[in-house]
């Protein structure tokens, strides 16, 4: 059975992020989907970029980890955001200044600028590490 996933894209985010880890993913052979917070209709995104979500889902309305808060789940567990949500994530859940964060099956980034590690850690999980690497190559993402 092929893995799927599911990447959240609220109307303002930024659009590096979603757009790296789906490509990642479906590289990988993830059968990835942009998912809508607000409908069919195109996503403008934080820099003002269009994106055409392929699935609606309007009950969320937070993004991130900022989701997991807003829905009361998974309090307790570790992960990391963007800093600036650092000292609300901080009331119910173990916030670490780490690029990604995996506890059990929550898997965090920090932001934008870990977007390539996330989706590389999302593909690692969801395939193998041998797809992950050559995924990574073919698109020049350097190991650090």
């Amino acid at each position: 059975m092929a893995k799927r996933a599911l990447i959240l894209f609220p109307p303002g985010a930024e659009e590096t992020a979603p757009v790296i880890v789906f490509s990642v993913l479906t590289m990988g052979k993830v059968d990835a989907k942009i998912c809508s917070l607000c409908g069919k209709d195109p996503i403008r995104g934080a820099q003002g970029v269009r994106i055409l979500p392929d699935i609606d889902l309007k009950e969320a309305r937070e993004c991130g980890p900022l989701a997991l808060l807003a829905h009361e789940v998974l309090f307790g567990k570790s992960l990391t955001g963007y800093p600036t949500a650092k000292t609300e994530l901080a009331t119910k859940y173990t916030y670490k200044e780490c690029p990604v964060i995996i506890d059990e099956t929550l898997v965090t980034s920090k932001g934008p600028g870990t977007a390539f590690l996330f989706a590389k850690t999302l593909l690692e999980l969801l395939t193998d590490k041998k797809t992950a690497c050559e995924v990574a190559q073919a698109m020049l993402i350097e190991e650090k």
